[in-house]
This record gives structure tokens, C-alpha cells and sequence, in this order.
């Protein structure tokens, strides 16, 4: 009787489980860009591999519009600092205050 109740118990946590997770099952993927940096100089075996898999992702993910980009620390440091300057512009002309 012990483990019929502890198996009940299981299910019923695991029911609600995917409950919780049905609304996540709904959205599209991917919803926007794909980045993958690699934090290793161009030209070696990181980078290599992050290039094939990049294009695997590509291929794959391709008919569903799906944007895969490789990135050099460098390029996303640019990239997140251009975010920055276009955010910091949205909230200065907004009068946005933190907090």
C-alpha cells in the first residue's frame, strides 16, 4: 500500500510538471539570433569546431528562419556596447529613472 501511495505521489508531481511547462512548449524556437562566441583566437581548433557547428546549425534550423552567428570576443563586446548606447538614449529621452 506503501508504494502504490509513493508512486501516486510521483505521477501526480510529475503531471503537474508538465503543466508548468506547457505554455513554454508553445513559443517558437528560435525566436531571434543565435549567437556563439568563441573565446579563443580565429584560426584554432575551438574556433574550427564552433564554425562547423555553427553551419550544422544553419542547415538545420535554416527552414525555420533561425539566424546563427559566430562572434570573436572582440565583436561581441562591440556588439553589447552599441546595445548599451541605443538603450541608454531610449531611457535619456524617456526620463527614465532606476529603481
Amino acid at each position: 500500500m506503501r508504494g502504490g501511495t509513493r508512486g501516486f505521489a510521483l505521477s501526480l508531481s510529475a503531471l503537474f510538471s508538465l503543466m508548468i511547462c506547457a505554455p513554454a512548449w508553445s513559443q517558437e524556437f528560435p525566436a531571434r539570433a543565435i549567437r556563439i562566441v568563441v573565446p579563443v583566437a580565429a584560426g584554432g581548433s575551438p574556433d574550427v569546431l564552433a564554425r562547423i557547428i555553427g553551419e550544422q546549425m544553419r542547415t538545420r534550423l535554416g527552414n525555420e528562419g533561425a539566424e546563427v552567428t559566430l562572434m570573436s570576443p572582440e565583436a561581441f563586446t562591440g556588439m553589447i556596447r552599441s546595445e548599451i548606447t541605443k538603450y541608454r538614449k531610449v531611457v535619456q529621452d524617456r526620463n527614465l529613472k532606476p529603481g
